[in-house]
C-alpha cells in the first residue's frame, strides 16, 4: 500500500487541466493484460474519508482515460486499462489536489491518497 499526501502546484494545475479528449490507450480486449487502481482518499489532518472526491486516470500527455468518484467511505476503483504509465489525479473542493505518476501492471493496484485541507 502506498500513502501519498501531495499538493498540486499552480503550474501543475494548468498542465493537467489544459487538455481533454478521449483516451488514446483504450481498455485492452478480453484476455489481454489489464490493470486497475483502487484505494481510499482521506483528509491528511483528520484521517477521515473524503466522499465525492474525483479520481482521474490520465495518460502522460494529460488525456483523461477515466473518472470516478469516491463513495461515502472514501473508496474508489478505476475501470480496467492497458498496462503502462499514467497519472492519478485526485481532487475535492476545499482540499489541495494530488497528482502522482503511477505504472499500471497486469492486475489491481492499491493506492491511498491523503488530501490536505485548504482551510
Amino acid at each position: 500500500m502506498l500513502l501519498v499526501a501531495a499538493s498540486l502546484s499552480t503550474t501543475a494545475a494548468c498542465l493537467v487541466t489544459a487538455s481533454g479528449g478521449t483516451a488514446s490507450r483504450p481498455s485492452p480486449p478480453p484476455g489481454q493484460p489489464a490493470g486497475s487502481v483502487s484505494g481510499v482518499v482521506t483528509d491528511a489532518r483528520t484521517h477521515a474519508p473524503i466522499s465525492q472526491a474525483s479520481v482521474d486516470l490520465v495518460l502522460p500527455d494529460h488525456t483523461q482515460v477515466s473518472r470516478v468518484s469516491t463513495d461515502a467511505s472514501g473508496r474508489f476503483s478505476t475501470p480496467s486499462a492497458a498496462p503502462g504509465p499514467y497519472l492519478l489525479r485526485v481532487g475535492r473542493n476545499g482540499y489541495a489536489g494530488s497528482v502522482q505518476g503511477i505504472e499500471l501492471h497486469n492486475g489491481p493496484s492499491e493506492i491511498n491518497v491523503a488530501l490536505t485541507p485548504t482551510r
